[in-house]
Parts: structure tokens; sequence; C-alpha cells
């Protein structure tokens, strides 16, 4: 029992690897070994290889200033997802290592392998610090790579991890979310406008707050600006070493007492008084600019509207509401309609931090760009444009197999323009016809992103460019092929919605601490901002036939329509503001953190060599020595850095029955097949048995995402041979089966405070054939999700069968509910569920630092099964306390509580089960 309570705790802590995605299983991988890493790459990049190896080597003794590594610095690979054309990168175990996917993100102000080097880079040294102390290395010696990652799991604050990464990349360089206004404006808004959240909610959230989610971004960058502002650069370093580490504080929570005389619910509360004050002053000094108000919400929850055109008397917008998701929509004389329901990767284009345009619109045409997923290797990314004409309620896959990040529609609708972004990290606009064939395109520099792209009404185009020296708008003009710089490169301001009229380019700025519209008088060359705004205003519109700028004004409510008059004329309109009178921008918080920036280095001279998968098959990341009353095993684990082979091996002794156990596990995924084999000898003590298992299963996991449902459908196929002799008599039951099964499931996409997917529909069928008795078995499990009454309330239908041909003795599928457990009823072969289940909203509740209740959900749930003998029902109640464990935003725990009446036993049957999940 012991093994197999230590295989699960492993299989928790490496469980990702089987569900982590792949590349093709064709590529060409090469390595370019550096001093500290290994860079590796699909083969073709070594540019980019070489580039990443500069900014790491560049960046890594300041990485480490502030938290230095006392027990040196272990060799990490960092892995360049080129194929990716997704903006995230990670640090992950399994084994360790970091990866940079491709597609650029205009939220830092940097060339994105430069955001990704200092950002995953702090992330670097930050997993290696449960090294330097006694407590990790003694993990490391029992567990592996999983005995340093229990203790980042329990007992580093997630806010800390990426709030501390944050404050460093804007430390070390000239931009960084630390210097964009958009980054707090959640957490500023809030604060000037509602009540402060406790500590608990700010970090861990509860699903109601007064704005989309909770983000350890933010937070943590306030936190740990404040902690290494005021009581050193080293605080978080000294916290570290004290952390886990019986000599001194347990938590992290108790580090940080000991070393500033206040817990982090303490600092918290300091942190935001400075904060308030900081914002109040800043608001307090404007001149705050009157705005006609042209839809607001009046729903008590966050929603939002963001102006994406202005067609006749119509503003076309995108929606986003947390309680129904997101909608293209379209608001005339004060009143919204919306035309069709949008997913929220798109939508979060326009609610996250970049604040770019991720839809446009002109003649009657909506277009946006989309991921392009491959079925199998999902690490296998493009980018393809999409069209919805309303008027025909058409959904429209203009291109298939590109790598577009943005795209723009003309005036006259019979022109795209799209930034084409590919695996070399090649840049160039593209101009396509209206079924989204190539017209034209120009080159742009290498690594630069172009987004925000509108018609400038001449046959051109103005975007937004952002490159390594920073950003810029641009305007490009096909019939001439010619590319002009509109304004020069800067950087730590925010560049958004360049809008083209006769003298002046109207956008959308950071410039003065708060989002603003601004306006360039391109005849003269200056610059006047014409808002200002309490939270700041976005995506800027030009609607000259009503003489106004239409655009966003944000609220704590969300996003409300507004307006402006537009003078329309060559001269500064009244209450424009030169940029001369505009107060610099202030600077960030982390501002007394900052070190000079490092300078470019030398691109390493190392030679690149071929990734040999074969000498990497083999990677051991962790192990287990584990014992019970009657046996000791130690467990391996394996799994290589490209994720395509798993093997897990445990070895040891039953010293009961004085007999050797062991067995192997190989998982293989680099080809479209999964395939998995084991065997295994082992002793059960419950049966007296000595257990001899072998088995070989082929599976095909396929995943499509079309708008907004998701389908994934795996068939599968296996031979297993099982022998078992007792320890007693030495009789011997051997058993050789074949299965082969299919699961399918279908989900719409759930709005943000949905508690599961409104439409969704999901079955698994399964067949064993045992050779022995030539019998079989078959099994089925359905599940049919709609809509409840009210918004957000959700109704499920379910149940199993199966039907087992008599003499068939390999172990059943069929799972009991929990309300007929205690039922003596045979072996039932049918079973039937309706659930009702909603929210009952915020609880908000701590117990300490152990528990942290989130919410509290109520369900109304009847079952039926047909036993051998007599048919159940039983009628319950559900209460779910959705939680937190260890004020832990990834140890989430769902307990859920039932009480059931059963009409046949004419009882009572109390439930309970959770859930434990990230």
């Amino acid at each position: 029992m012991s093994r197999i309570l230590a295989a699960c705790l492993l299989s928790m802590l490496s469980a990702l690897a089987l569900a982590n995605p792949q590349h093709f299983p064709d590529r060409q991988w090469m390595t370019l070994p550096v001093t500290g890493f290994d860079i590796v790459y699909p083969e073709g990049l070594e540019a980019e290889a070489r580039y990443v190896a500069e900014r790491m080597t560049t960046y890594w003794p300041e990485l480490q200033r502030s938290m230095p590594l006392l027990d040196g610095v272990r060799r990490i690979p960092i892995v360049i997802s080129s194929p990716t054309l997704v903006s995230n990168g990670m640090v992950t175990y399994d084994p360790m290592h970091s990866i940079f996917y491709n597609r650029p993100a205009p939220f830092g102000g940097l060339e994105w392998f430069d955001v990704l080097s200092v950002h995953e880079g702090r992330h670097l040294v930050q997993v290696q610090q449960p090294m330097d102390t006694l407590t990790g290395q003694i993990a490391y010696w029992f567990a592996g790579e999983n005995g340093p990652g229990a203790i980042i799991l329990l007992f580093y604050p997630n806010w800390f991890m990426e709030g501390d990464a944050v404050v460093t990349e804007t430390a070390l360089t000239e931009a960084g979310r630390g210097r964009v206004a958009s980054f707090e404006l959640w957490l500023r808004t809030h604060e000037l406008s509602r009540d402060r959240y406790s500590y608990d909610r700010a970090m861990l959230g509860t699903g109601f707050e007064s704005y989309p989610y909770v983000s350890p971004y933010d937070l943590g960058y306030f936190m740990t600006a404040y902690l290494r502002t005021h009581h050193g650069d080293r605080v978080l370093d000294r916290a570290l070493k004290r952390t886990a580490n019986p000599e001194f504080a347990l938590t992290f929570d108790g580090a940080i007492r000991q070393l500033t005389g206040a817990g982090l619910e303490a600092t918290y509360e300091k942190t935001w008084d400075e904060l308030r004050q900081r914002w109040q002053h800043q608001v307090d000094n404007l001149d705050i600019t009157d705005v006609e108000v042209l839809w607001q919400s009046d729903e008590e929850h966050w929603r939002s509207l963001y102006p994406i055109a202005v067609d006749g008397d119509r503003i076309l917008a995108v929606e986003m509401d947390l309680r129904d998701g997101g909608y293209l929509a379209a608001v005339e004389n004060g009143e919204l309609t919306r035309l069709k329901r949008l997913p929220r990767r798109i939508a979060s284009h326009f609610y996250s931090v970049s604040k770019n345009r991720g839809v446009s619109y002109a003649a009657g045409r909506f277009c946006w760009t989309d991921a392009r997923v491959h079925p199998r290797f999902a690490l296998e990314v493009g980018g393809d444009i999409h069209c919805y004409e309303p008027d025909s309620d058409d959904l429209i896959e203009v291109t298939r197999g590109g790598d577009f990040t943005s795209v723009a529609v003309n005036d006259a609708g019979d022109r795209l323009v799209a930034h084409h972004f590919t695996e070399q990290r090649h840049s160039a606009l593209v101009q396509l016809n209206r079924q989204g064939q190539p017209l034209t395109e120009i080159e742009l520099p290498p690594r630069s992103l172009a987004y925000d792209m509108t018609p400038d009404g001449e046959g051109g185009w103005v975007f937004v460019l952002l490159d390594a020296e920073g950003v810029r708008f641009m305007r490009w003009q096909p019939a001439e092929a010619r590319l002009t710089q509109l304004t020069g490169p800067v950087k730590g301001e925010s560049l958004r919605s360049p809008q083209w009229s006769d003298h002046w380019l109207v956008y959308t700025s950071d410039r003065s601490g708060l989002d603003a519209v601004w306006a360039l008088n391109r005849d003269t060359g200056e610059r006047y901002q014409l808002t200002q705004r309490p939270f700041g205003n976005y995506y800027v519109n030009l609607d000259t036939s009503n003489n106004r700028l239409v655009f966003s004004d944000y609220t704590a409510d969300g996003h409300r329509l507004v307006s402006l008059p537009w003078p329309g004329e060559r001269d500064a309109g009244d209450g424009w503001r030169a940029a001369e009178a505009v107060q610099a921008q202030p600077t960030a918080y982390s501002a007394p953190l900052y070190r000079p920036v490092p300078q470019p280095g030398e691109e390493p001279d190392t030679k690149p060599e071929p990734y040999n998968r074969w000498a990497h098959a083999w990677n051991l990341n962790s192990w287990q020595l584990t014992g019970g009353d009657n046996e000791l095993a130690l467990s391996l684990h394996s799994n290589n850095l490209l994720n395509t082979l798993t093997v897990d091996t445990f070895a040891g002794v039953h010293w009961g029955e004085g007999t050797p156990i062991g067995g192997v596990t190989v998982n293989w995924r680099r080809w479209w097949p999964v395939i998995s084999a084991s065997a295994e000898r082992t002793v059960s003590d419950e049966d007296d048995t000595l257990d001899h298992r072998l088995t070989l299963d082929g599976s095909l996991p396929l995943s499509s995402t079309r708008d907004l449902w998701t389908t994934v459908v795996t068939p599968n196929l296996g031979v297993s041979y099982s022998d078992r002799s007792s320890t007693d008599d030495n009789s011997v039951w051997q058993s050789t089966l074949i299965g082969a099964g299919l699961s399918l499931s279908q989900m719409h996409e759930p709005a943000p405070r949905d508690l599961q997917s409104p439409l969704a529909f999901s079955t698994r069928y399964n067949l064993d054939w045992e050779t022995q008795s030539e019998r079989i078995q078959q099994y089925n499990a359905s599940q049919l999700q709609l809509p409840g009454f009210v918004a957000n309330h959700h109704l499920t239908l379910g149940g199993q069968w199966q039907d087992r041909q008599t003499g068939f003795t390999g172990p059943g599928r069929y799972i009991r509910p929990a309300a007929f457990t205690s039922l003596d009823s045979g072996e039932p072969a049918l079973d039937a569920r309706f659930n009702y289940r909603f929210s009952l909203g915020p609880v908000d509740l701590a117990l300490g630092r152990i528990w942290y209740q989130r919410s509290l959900e109520l369900g109304f749930d009847a079952r039926w099964m047909q036993g051998i003998e007599d048919d159940h029902s039983a009628f319950g109640v559900q209460l779910t306390t959705p939680s937190n464990l260890l004020r832990n935003r990834i140890l989430r725990i769902d307990p859920t509580f039932g009480l059931y009446y059963r009409p046949t036993t004419e009882d009572l049957a109390w439930t309970f089960s959770f859930t434990l999940g990230g």
C-alpha cells in the first residue's frame, strides 16, 4: 500500500508530463551549449538560438544579484518552441527547463525574447532557491526534482514568483509591465472606487470580484516591490532561505514576519495604503475632461464595451460580460444589440494588459485572427484569419495554414492587411483580397510585431510597430511600396489604436501615467493630450460623420462607451494640452529598484550540435524510496526534454513473502499514436497472491477547437495478461483481456462566471474480451450538460451502463454512485442522474493559513440505479465549498457534502467527495 501511495504522489507531481503536448515527430532539433544553459531549438533557427544565448548570458549576473544561488547554478535547458505561435513562456519541471514560445506580445514594450529572457530567467533563479537550504537538499536527495518542486508548490506564494519576475523585467530593462498603466488598471480602480479586498481574496479570488479575475502578476508586483524597496533588495532572498527551514520559519509568511516585523496580511495593507495615496494623488491632479456617455452597463457585475468602428449611426464593439461571456455587438441610440458570441481567447485582447485591437470591422464584416492548433501535436500552432458577416450570419475561415497574429479590414471591405510572423521570426505585413489571397507584402524588421492596423482612407494602413528599438507608429502605402515612420521609437510608453485624419493621427498613450486620447499633428509634429479621465481611455475611433471621437472610459463597473467632440481642423481644439505641458509619466512603483540596463554582449561562438533523442531518452528526474509493513521499494521517474518518452520503474522486496517485486512502465508519445507498455510483479497482501501483469495499450488523442466549441476524440486499443498465484495453495489464475474503447466529448466555451460548460456532451464506450472464457463486457458512461433556468445555473443529465456476459471474470468498469454504496443490491448494471447546480456567491472566509473558502455552491441531485433484484432511487441536496489550502493558489479543493433520501429503504444517506486541482 505504501508503494501505491508513493506512486500516487509521484504521479501527482509528474502527471503533467503525459498531458503536455508535443511537436511534429519529424522535426530535427539542435542544441547550442553555452555557459549555464543548453539552448535547444528546431533546425534552421540558429540565429535566434544565439540571440537567446546572448540575452540570457547578459542578464544572468543581474538576475542573481538580489537572489544569489549559493549552491551553484544548475545547467538548465531552454527550449525555443518556434512552431508555437502563442504569447507565453514558462519554467517547468519534469525535467526542469524553460520554454520560449514564439508569438510576440505588446504588453511589455520589449522584443519578445528579451521579455522572456528576463522574466523566465528570474524564474530559473527562483526555482533553484530551495537547493540553498538544508530542507531543499534533503528533499532532493529523497525525491529528485519533485522534492524542491514540492517545497515551491507548498510554501512559495504564486504571487511572489510572478510578481518578483515582473519587478525584475521592469528594473533591468527600459520597459516592462511595471511601466504600463493598464497593468495596474483593475487594482487601481478598485482601490479608489470600492472597499478593499482582504489579502486572501486579492490573492486567491472568489470568482465574484469586481474585475474579470485575480492575477498573481499585478498583486505580486506591488507586494514584492514594496518588500524589496522598504526592507532591502535581498529581503526575498533572505526569506526564501528561512522558508521550510525548521530552524527559522516553516512558511514564507513567517519568514517575512521575522525579517520585517509584519506578516503578509499586514504587508498587504501597508502596500495598499501606500498605493492608495499614490493613486489618489494622481487622480486629484487631473483636470477631468467632460465626455458624453453613449452606453454604460446597468448590471451589478463587471461588463465592458470596447468600440472598434463607427458605421453611420452604429458603433460596432466587442462586449465582455462576466456573466454571459464575450460578444460582437452594435450600439445605436444607446441601445446595445448582441450580434455573435465571441470566444474569450479573442475577447481577451481587449480586457488583458495588452489592450490591442483583436477584432477589426468595416463594410459589414468583422475579422480577427485565431490560433490554429494541430489536433494531435498541440505545440504546432499557427494563426489564421476568420471573418464574420452579420447579415448572412456566416463565419468564414479566410486563410488556412497561415502564421498571422493580427488583421484589419479596409473601409470598402475588399482588402485585408495582416501581420505575418514565421517560425524563423521573420516579420512582414501582407495585403490580401477579400478571399484571403495574398496581393503584396512588405518586410518589417526581424522579430518585430505589428498590431492595431487601421486603414488611412487613401489605400494605405497605419499601425503600431514594436521591435528592439521600442514602439512607434508606421504607415504602409502598398501602391507605392512605401513604409514610413510617423513617430520615433520610444520605450516605457504604450502606444495604441492609431486613427488617421486629414491633418492628425489620433491614438491612445499612457505617457502621462494614465491611458488617454492623444493627437499628433502630422504637419507640425506637435502632440496634444485630449482627455484626462480618472482611470483611463482606450480604443479611440474617429467618427467624421458626427464630428466626434468614440472611445471607452474605464470605471469600476467596466468600460463604458463615451465620446468627445472632434473639431476636424488643422489647429488644436479647445482644452487640448500640449505635450510639453503634460507632466512626464510618473516613475513606476518599482523605480527605486532600477538597475543599469545590461548592454548586449557578444553572441557565443560555440558550435551547435544535433540534439540526440536517444542519448537523452533516459533523463532521470525524480525518485522515491517507500516502505511499509511488508515491503520496501525504490521508484524512479524519467521524462525526456521534448516530452515524448516517459519511463517509470520501481524495484524492491516483499519480505513478508521473501520475494522481489518490481515493474516498469514506458509511455511513448513521439508519433501519432500514444503507446504505453508495462510489466509488473507485485504481492497482494489483501488477496494473498503473487501477481504478474503485462499490458500494451495504444491510443490516439485528438482535439480540435473551432469558434466556441472544443471536441476531443480518443480511440484506444490494448491487451493485458495477468497471472495470479496464491501464496497459500499455489493455485494459479490467468487472464488475457483485449480491450477497445472510444471516448468523445464536445464542450461549448463557458462564460467567466459559469461553474461548468453550459452546453457539453461526453460519452465513453469500452468493449473487453476475455480470451480464456471467450466472454465479453461492455460499458458506457455518458453525460449531457444544459443551461439552467437562470444565467450561470447548470443542468446535468448522465448515467452509466455495464453488460457482463456470464462467465466473464475480468474487472468491471462500473462505478457505483456514492448515494448507493451502502446498499447490498448485487452488481448493478444501469443508473441515471439528474443534477441542478448553481453558485450562492462569494464567501471570502479564511481559517488561519490552512483553509480559505472562496464561494458556496448548491445542487439538487436525483439518482436512479437498477440492481439485480430491485431498483433504487435517491433524492438529495449537495453543498460544495470551493476552497484553497495553505493560502496556495494552486492547491484548490472542492469538497461536496450530500444528504439523500432513499425511498426504497426509507432512510437517509450522507455522502462526501472532493476534487483537488489547480
